[in-house]
């Protein structure tokens, strides 16, 4: 399928630009803005795949409270949203810095607050029989194809 190996190539592509941006990190180790900005972009990641009969999405996102997501289908994309909450005494540590304590905040990889990621889809869904289940921290989206997007068998008549 073409779409899936035009999106591999910018997957590698984007990890690329990352490995050549991360050697412009300061003596400290902190990554480049590009690459905090570009994992914020992907978030969360996700694994698409199908079967005969649906579309399915795993979106991992641990710590996430499920009553904060939400999940729509709008023109054949799957839209996730939702809101990420801060760790426990992270703003203590930030509200520290702040007040020039001794305690350093050296690096914070984990980001907070809302985010937001529109997967396309391969194929039209029936969005009135999706269904989600969130486990362990992952999201299961299940997606059923619609009618018109399952294959058929046509069968050839000699005339």
């Amino acid at each position: 399928m073409i779409q899936h190996k035009m999106w591999k190539e910018f997957d590698n592509f984007c990890r690329e630009v990352e490995n050549v941006i991360q050697g412009w990190s300061d003596a400290s180790g902190n990554r480049a803005p590009f690459s905090y900005w570009a994992r914020e972009f992907y978030y969360p990641n996700i694994r698409v795949y199908q079967d005969e009969d649906a579309i399915k999405v795993e979106a991992a996102i641990p710590g996430v409270e499920p009553e904060s997501l939400a999940l729509s289908i709008e023109d054949n994309t799957l839209i996730l949203s939702g809101d990420k909450p801060r760790w426990v005494g992270s703003e203590k540590t930030e509200e520290a810095n702040d007040k020039g304590s001794e305690e350093v905040l050296d690096r914070k990889e984990r980001s907070e607050g809302a985010f937001k990621r529109s997967i396309a889809l391969p194929v039209k869904v029936d969005a009135d029989q999706t269904t989600a289940e969130y486990v362990h921290g992952v999201l299961r989206i299940t997606m059923p194809k619609a009618e018109t997007a399952k294959a058929r068998k046509i069968e050839v008549t000699i005339g």
